[in-house]
């Protein structure tokens, strides 16, 4: 298409003939059209307009978008549990609208996956911080116990949160105690 060097300025002015002007959520949406068609200046142009709406958020939520791509093709290609982590950790990110229970669900399907302790932990670990924002406090305690069993101590963070809510104070400063405890024996080993 340009066969020679061409100017900012020139390149900015002809960026903004390829996109249509628009708010931010409408720029998500061209760049996510653009992009499934392969139109890179198109693409281009749409990224250039979100960086004039907001310079500060939207790189953030370029970098974002770029890895829910990336989370969407691996699961397209190998349902994996780091795929539904990865997807499920972006869009939590994102609000707690109506797309939390998405999360809920990809974090669900992550668990699923085969995958070592750690994580899985990490899965159940965020998946209960979603349930007690929900108030779903037995869901959440579930998930926190799952983490426990399999070694992921900070679920004892979860946990304490929960008999914090319930105004159980004793058994909260309990948890926080055995995570400190666990802390500590880990640091000297």
């Amino acid at each position: 298409m340009f066969d020679e060097h061409v100017s900012g300025d020139n390149l900015i002015e002809f960026l903004n003939l390829k996109v249509q002007q628009g708010s931010q959520a409408d720029c998500w949406m061209q760049l996510y059209n653009r992009w499934s068609c392969l139109d890179d200046i198109g693409s281009l142009a749409v990224i250039h307009q979100m960086l004039v709406n907001d310079p500060g958020k939207s790189l953030l939520r370029f970098r974002q978008f770029l890895l829910l791509l990336i989370a969407d093709e691996s699961i397209s290609i190998q349902r994996s549990f780091e795929a539904f982590f990865l997807k499920a950790y972006i869009l939590a990110d994102t609000s707690l609208g109506p797309e939390s229970s998405y999360v809920i669900q990809l974090l669900e399907e992550a668990i699923r996956c085969p995958s070592d302790g750690l994580r899985k932990g990490q899965a159940l670990n965020n998946l209960g911080s979603i349930y007690v924002d929900r108030g779903k406090l037995d869901e959440t305690t579930n998930c926190y116990m799952n983490a426990l069993e399999i070694k992921h101590t900070r679920a004892h963070q979860g946990l304490a949160r929960i008999h914090f809510s319930r105004n159980q104070r004793k058994a909260a400063y309990d948890e926080m105690s055995k995570l400190i405890e666990k802390a500590c024996s880990n640091a000297l080993v």
